[in-house]
């Protein structure tokens, strides 16, 4: 029998009772699926301490003038923040709930002949704001130790928040560098032509009627990332609940890992993953294929 499965200590129903218990009650929760752009990002900023709050103001990460390409790897959604819980100030009984969602992530950077240049940490991070119901504030004040908490003294609504990220997509933001200086400064030798850019056109060692200096070309200067997070934010409350209960759960011994066991047996015993080499099977795959008559065992089949 697993470790995991519990026993109660009566089994006979004239013995169960009703018990009185402290749960946490979700009273409204929602769902996020959003596609973070860069628009909503920003550019990557890099990542060089523990600390993720500390890096939020961290500089923009800086291409190599040589990359051509360049890929997010191994991202991580490390930390989720409640930044702040209020009451709604137009729906009675709801609040705005503000969650920080922060990223850490590998960029990696490639040249035009494929060849890895280097990898660099970076980070990026996204806030959004939601309204739930989680009823009157009221005037009781919630503590307890058994929850390690900053904020021992607060009362409800309470948020939970759940998440998961995935890079999708990394690419470099390039500034266009082209630019033309029309140097008519005249003459005389002290012919400063200031036109905003360095180009050349300043010219002090003689006149220089017609500096017609053109440069082409672009280079990466920042990284902008898309990535995808999936999220569910909840307002819940402790409160006391009745629950029929057969007494206590009495865990089975506790086994150490088994040493003797085959693992072939236990590999050959593992289904099949269909769903590995055929996107969207969802029929059972059958040993004898008798058994499943002109069924191609696609989509669809029973």
């Amino acid at each position: 029998m697993s470790t995991f499965e519990l026993k109660a200590n009566c089994i006979d129903s004239k013995c169960s009772k009703e018990e009185c218990i402290i749960a946490q009650k979700i009273f409204d929760q929602c769902r996020i699926q959003k596609c973070l752009t860069p628009g909503i990002l920003g550019v990557a900023r890099t990542y060089s301490c523990g600390c993720d709050d500390c890096c939020k103001d961290s500089e923009p990460v800086t291409p190599p003038s040589n990359a051509s390409s360049v890929s997010v790897r191994d991202l991580v959604l490390s930390k989720i923040s409640i930044v702040s819980k209020k009451k709604n100030p137009f729906k009675n009984c709801y609040w705005d709930v503000e969650v920080r969602f922060t990223f850490v992530y590998t960029l990696m950077f490639k040249s035009s002949e494929g060849c890895e240049i280097c990898s660099v940490r970076a980070t990026s991070s996204y806030n959004t704001k939601v309204t739930l119901y989680g009823s009157d504030a009221g005037d009781v004040v919630v503590a307890s130790d058994l929850y390690c908490s900053n904020d021992l003294l607060s009362s409800g609504p309470f948020v939970s928040v759940e998440g998961k990220a995935i890079g999708l997509l990394a690419e470099l933001k390039y500034t266009n560098r082209s630019s033309c200086c029309d140097c008519n400064c005249g003459c005389g030798c002290d012919c400063n032509c200031d036109c905003g850019c360095d180009c050349g056109c300043n010219n002090c060692n003689g006149c220089n009627n017609n500096c017609n200096i053109t440069l082409s070309g672009s280079y990466p200067v920042a990284v902008c990332v898309t990535i995808g997070l999936f999220a569910v934010i909840k307002l819940f409350r402790p409160v006391n609940i009745v629950v029929k209960t057969e007494g206590f759960c009495i865990p089975d011994e506790c086994k150490g890992p088994s040493t003797t066991e085959d693992p072939c047996d236990f590999f050959n015993n593992l289904e099949f993953p269909m769903s590995l080499f055929e996107p969207g099977f969802t029929g059972k795959v059958s040993n004898n294929s008798s058994d499943n008559g002109n069924c191609n065992c696609g989509c669809g089949c029973k």
